[in-house]
């Protein structure tokens, strides 16, 4: 792997980033979703393994977070199949409208 270190003044690094851009590799695009919802990680974990068993070819993560006095978990979903990922997507938002818990986005 080559690696190539970029400027941190705007318009410097712009133009290094312009020079770098054609040697650039570019794999698949990876399509993501994301739900917040304002319920505890412990309490979606096993609806959200049961999305996660569906669809194996996917990573679905969970990330705690805080705001003021409520407790939520991020909910991300991403894959290089964005049918796949609008689907598993989906399957969040049916289970979590099941449970009643409200969300943030």
């Amino acid at each position: 792997y080559k690696r190539q270190v970029l400027a941190g003044i705007p318009k410097t690094m712009q133009s290094c980033l312009e020079h770098i851009l054609p040697q650039l590799q570019v794999g698949e695009t990876i399509h993501s979703k994301s739900l917040d919802v304002i319920a505890g990680e412990s309490k979606i974990t096993e609806p959200l393994q049961a999305v996660q068993d569906s669809f194996p070819q996917l990573e679905i993560g969970s990330y705690p977070f805080r705001v003021d006095d409520q407790v939520g978990t991020s909910l991300v979903v991403r894959g290089t199949d964005a049918k796949a990922v609008e689907r598993a997507h989906a399957a969040i938002i049916q289970f979590v409208d099941d449970a009643g818990y409200r969300t943030r986005n």
